[in-house]
């Protein structure tokens, strides 16, 4: 008997862990930036509001102030170090910390809060 209802207990448990949450509707925000895109290939929003955005064609990174709509280019395209040749996602680190994934050569570029 103790063996059929520790076995209806736990059937009763993964039902209610695997509903889904609300639907939350996001708005969209229009940016202006004076950098010339070809394909924005990642995305990631800073503390402070700024923008560090990757473009895997061109290739580029970008530190833009969605505020000014100003934006600043870090680093430049090449194989040394603090370059990159076909930026792509971008990974959270520690504090405003980001790890861009170069794909053109299978490593990783660190960016410091400041860029």
């Amino acid at each position: 008997m103790k063996k059929s209802l520790g076995v209806a207990i736990l059937l009763a448990v993964p039902a209610a862990a695997h509903q889904e949450p609300p639907t939350r509707r996001l708005t969209p925000i229009p940016i202006q930036a004076n950098a010339q895109f070809m394909t924005v290939s990642g995305v990631r929003e800073m503390k402070n509001g700024q923008l560090l955005v990757t473009d895997a064609k061109k290739p580029a990174i970008y530190l833009i102030d969605p505020k000014t709509g100003n934006s600043a280019l870090l680093g430049s395209a090449g194989a040394d170090s603090g370059q990159y040749v076909q930026p792509g996602g971008i990974y959270a680190g520690r504090g405003d910390t980001s790890f861009v994934l170069d794909r053109g050569q299978a490593r990783i570029t660190l960016v410091s809060p400041s860029g």
